[in-house]
């Protein structure tokens, strides 16, 4: 079993701007598989200061990581960025699904007497071949000629729908949510106001009907973003932007309206799961956030 992974991937860094150093992601992940257990900042990773230079240790696990864990993820993975529209999307993933196997179609006939040929089955040639499409973020495709962004992202969903259906196609979106000004339609009934704050198929952002193409909905909740101090017994003053919680508010083949509190750390891109909030472990959780946000606070003070 192996996968083939296809990236498109849309920026837009006039809406995105530039990241702070301490929401940037580093290689700490990929260090905690070497067990190297490090945690570096992408700006000392670029050596962009004059006293924030990477050393040498670093920089020959950094290249023992690229020589052998980044380069063999590469081999299955294809980032495009100039496919931007529907239309050309789809088109390069029916360029390899028909490149990979075979296309069987049966004829029917219409209500009108017309004769048609209509897709019956699909035979990889390798059937333990795994194709995710992964689409980041779908609301900054580009919308076909005389589209809005709201009928672009019904027909990529549609189209992705099909292709998973159709040739099973593993689709991942990433779709944010909506702005809060556009989320004044809730009212302060039934829901607690933190609830209303959390991810959901109600709040997503441009066109909400993706959410009954998906099988699993995922969200990724941050308390710390609404100053928030206390969640579920967590003490998020202590925590801050290290609380995520993971819920999965729409699963089609198991239980949904789960949720999952992780440790997250930005710089390297890594969640682990959070031990309870009434637990001993808690505290020793409480003392590595520290140890993060003092770490943070001294890049910056080295980067300004």
């Amino acid at each position: 079993m192996y996968c083939v992974f296809f990236v498109f991937c849309f920026f837009l860094q006039a809406e995105d701007g530039i990241r702070d150093a301490q929401e940037s992601r580093g290689l700490g992940d990929v260090y905690k598989r070497q067990d190297y257990k490090k945690i570096v900042n992408p700006e000392k990773l670029m050596s962009s200061y004059k006293d924030f230079i990477i050393d040498e240790e670093t920089t020959y696990q950094i290249e023992n990581i690229y020589n052998t864990y980044v380069t063999e993820v590469l081999k299955f993975t294809e980032f495009i960025e100039d496919a931007k529209t529907p239309k050309s999307i789809y088109k390069i993933i029916m360029n390899y699904i028909e490149n990979s196997g075979k296309i069987y179609k049966k004829s029917i006939t219409t209500k009108t007497g017309e004769e048609i040929e209509i897709f019956d089955r699909y035979e990889p040639m390798d059937e333990n071949e795994f194709v995710f499409v992964i689409v980041d973020h779908i609301g900054l495709i580009a919308p076909e000629k005389g589209e809005t962004l709201y009928q672009a992202i019904a027909d990529l969903s549609s189209m992705l729908s099909r292709l998973r259906n159709h040739y099973k196609i593993i689709p991942v979106i990433v779709q944010q949510q909506a702005l809060e000004i556009e989320r004044q339609q809730f009212t302060y009934k039934g829901e607690s106001i933190i609830d209303k704050l959390k991810p959901s198929a109600a709040g997503l952002a441009d066109n909400k009907c993706t959410s009954r193409d998906c099988d699993i909905l995922f969200g990724i909740f941050s308390p710390d973003k609404f100053d928030i101090e206390v969640y579920k017994k967590y003490e998020i003053y202590k925590l801050k932007d290290c609380f995520k919680e993971l819920s999965i508010s729409i699963n089609r083949h198991g239980k949904s309206n789960l949720s999952l509190p992780l440790f997250f750390i930005g710089d390297s891109n890594n969640f682990e799961e959070l031990p309870p909030a009434d637990s001993l472990d808690i505290i020793k959780v409480y003392k590595f956030a520290k140890d993060i946000e003092n770490l943070q606070l001294n890049i910056k003070s080295i980067t300004n």
